[in-house]
């Protein structure tokens, strides 16, 4: 497993899993930019890109962002440690979120010390779905 900087054709390359396949759509040029302001790597696993991901700082703290390749399983524990290690040294609260119906989304988070808002939220991502914004302060 290698983990090298996040480039944007990265992202085209990903096989995502089912329940983000249909973010693909969603990323626009701006987007990009975006996400490349803050730390962001790519994870690859015998050559395939297996998951990218990043911290980007907003004003009143930072947001983590990931993909994940529907080949991932069997590199979680290498995944989530990535993500462990960016989310300590992101500028505090760190906000994401997570499909309401969809638990291995929010139980990665919560693994994270994350904890979910009461009250979902359905104006955060094109998949058309409710979600939880969940937010660690430390």
């Amino acid at each position: 497993m290698t983990v090298e900087r996040f480039k944007p054709e990265d992202l085209d390359a990903i096989n995502l899993q089912p329940s983000q396949a249909m973010l693909r759509d969603a990323v626009t040029p701006d987007y990009l930019e975006t996400v490349q302001t803050g730390p962001a790597i790519t994870i690859r696993s015998q050559g395939e890109i297996i998951a990218c991901g990043g911290v980007v700082q907003v004003e009143d703290g930072s947001v983590l962002w990931a993909f994940v390749a529907a080949t991932a399983g069997r590199n979680m524990v290498s995944i989530v440690r990535a993500a462990q290690r960016m989310v300590e040294v992101a500028r505090k609260p760190v906000y994401s979120t997570a499909a309401c119906d969809f638990e291995p989304g929010c139980r990665l988070l919560r693994m994270l010390g994350f904890t979910p808002r009461p009250d979902p939220v359905d104006d955060v991502s094109a998949d058309g779905k409710l979600h939880y914004l969940f937010v660690r302060t430390a």
